[in-house]
């Protein structure tokens, strides 16, 4: 009979691992539910650092160089944006032909350059 009584006060192999496999996957089961709950509060929280361009997805602005737009905004209109541009061209080459054409107002400095370089 002692040696039964000894094999009853030695845990059996299968109930060891049994008992490590529960306490991993305890100890995962409450990393993830710690990851989870900081995830859910750091991007909650970013979120309100954030400035309005830096919440929406930005685009190179065609037709203008080293200048970002909002990309939903040239999605849902793009007609509009190019229309914006070419009116804006537009003005631009105006101001220019005015500057050639009224020597009371002030003239541009290409104006100028380009007017030293003629003489």
């Amino acid at each position: 009979m002692a040696p039964k009584e000894k094999k009853l006060k030695e845990p059996k192999e299968d109930q060891k691992l049994k008992t490590a496999g529960t306490a991993v996957a305890a100890a995962a089961a409450a990393g993830a539910l710690i990851w989870g709950v900081s995830r859910y509060f750091s991007s909650s929280s970013n979120d309100e650092g954030l400035n309005e361009e830096e919440k929406h997805k930005m685009m190179s602005a065609p037709g203008r160089p080293n200048e970002y737009i909002r990309r939903d905004n040239f999605v849902n209109n793009p007609q509009q944006y190019f229309s914006k541009l070419h009116k804006e061209e537009r003005e631009k080459s105006r101001i220019e032909r005015l500057d050639e054409t009224n020597p009371k107002r002030p003239r541009s400095l290409n104006y100028d350059i380009i007017k030293a370089l003629k003489c």
